[in-house]
């Protein structure tokens, strides 16, 4: 199943300053059903894993993944069915910024 979504909204172009306030937030719908969502997860996380697989061979490139969202928005769900088929020594898990008291 492929999607139907245009990711190349959500790509950053290479060398420009992007203002994430005016990237959208919300998509509309891309399957009818919670299967149909459970059955492209799966086919894109392994899709997902076989990149990671590649990026780690070539030593050259990395990708950088955003999830902006209130405190209790669902991220770190989000992050965690996103990443369930990728080797988590490939991956850092969340960036926080350093304030004086974790300095």
């Amino acid at each position: 199943m492929k999607a139907k979504l245009a990711v190349s909204a959500f790509i950053a172009p290479p060398g420009k300053t992007i203002d994430l306030k005016k990237w959208p937030t919300r998509v509309p719908d891309i399957c009818r059903s919670k299967t149909a969502y459970e059955d492209l997860m799966e086919s894109q996380v392994a899709g997902l894993s076989r990149l990671q697989d590649l990026l780690y061979a070539s030593n050259q490139f990395a990708v950088l993944l955003i999830f902006q969202a209130l405190d209790a928005a669902g991220k770190d769900s989000a992050i965690q069915h996103v990443m369930s088929g990728v080797n988590p020594q490939g991956w850092l898990s969340s960036l926080q910024l350093q304030t004086p008291q974790r300095s």
